[in-house]
């Protein structure tokens, strides 16, 4: 019984406690810290191998050849590694249905701007990403556009990778998918 009652003093409970915090502030820490300090990030892998402001269209993913971990094998991808320094760029995707997406990335892999094929009504988007607000306007945004044809976007870094993703339904699907994915197109425009 004393044996307990000296286990259970306050001392105990007060190192215990500062313990447990302790553990979880480290915890925490080094989960917001490990995107930071990865060697292996999704641009070193994905943005050495694109041709800057050129949409490439991947193979198929198969679990002996994905350019990322987790990458689905019943989905296509179009990836444009973008740089927008000198010049803004034009980004023209046909969206076949209410399951394609584009997503445009900043280098550390955060996302910046998605926009999904469903509510659409038309499934042509022209995306402009550029730094200067002064650039939109001269791009051809009006205000009678539609948004789903003409939509800005204004990354705060001037390099990124644009990805459309491409959902095949079905086998039967996979030719047109693939047809539809041809007319994604990243490039710079002339000012």
């Amino acid at each position: 019984m004393r044996l307990i009652r000296q286990f259970l003093n306050m001392w105990t409970l007060y190192w215990f406690a500062a313990g447990l915090l302790l553990g979880a502030l480290i915890h925490i820490t080094t989960i917001l810290a490990l995107p930071l300090i990865s060697e292996h990030k999704a641009w070193d892998r994905i943005g050495r191998v694109l041709t800057p402001n050129t949409m490439v269209i991947l193979p198929p993913v198969s679990p002996d050849a994905q350019p990322l971990p987790f990458m689905a094998p019943d989905i296509r991808y179009a990836f444009c590694r973008y740089n927008i320094k000198d010049t803004p760029l034009n980004v023209k995707a046909r969206l076949l249905n209410e399951l394609w997406s584009v997503a445009v990335f900043n280098r550390k892999g955060e996302n910046i701007y998605t926009l999904s094929g469903s509510g659409l009504k038309s499934r042509d988007v022209d995306i402009k990403i550029s730094l200067a607000d002064d650039d939109l306007p001269d791009l051809g945004f009006g205000s009678n556009a539609p948004i789903e044809q003409s939509i800005p976007v204004k990354p705060y870094d001037t390099e990124g990778i644009v990805m459309v993703r491409a959902p095949i339904i079905s086998e039967s699907y996979a030719d047109e998918a693939l047809t539809h994915l041809t007319f994604a197109k990243c490039k710079s425009v002339d000012r």
